[in-house]
């Protein structure tokens, strides 16, 4: 994250692994979702928060793997990974 107010400020990573990945290989989304995080059960028409994810999506070269991370945003954490060939 860059703070736009001070862009010289030094930036905040989620994650940062050193990759030779093609930018045309990488791809990012946000994706809201209302889930309830303490998988209680809801009354009927009880509405959950809505959150931001962060969506990474990417192939990996030489290995030819196909992966797909969801960031948290708030917490920083991945919520989600998926690896295929």
């Amino acid at each position: 994250m860059v703070e736009i107010a001070d862009p010289s400020k030094p930036a905040e990573y989620l994650i940062n692994w050193p990759n030779k990945t093609a930018i045309a290989s990488v791809d990012l989304d946000f994706l809201w979702d209302n889930y309830d995080d303490d998988f209680t059960d809801d009354q009927e028409g009880d509405q959950c928060a809505s959150k931001k994810h962060l969506c990474v999506s990417y192939k990996a070269e030489g290995l030819n793997t196909y992966n797909l991370f969801v960031f948290d945003i708030e917490t920083k954490i991945i919520r989600f990974w998926h690896e295929s060939f």
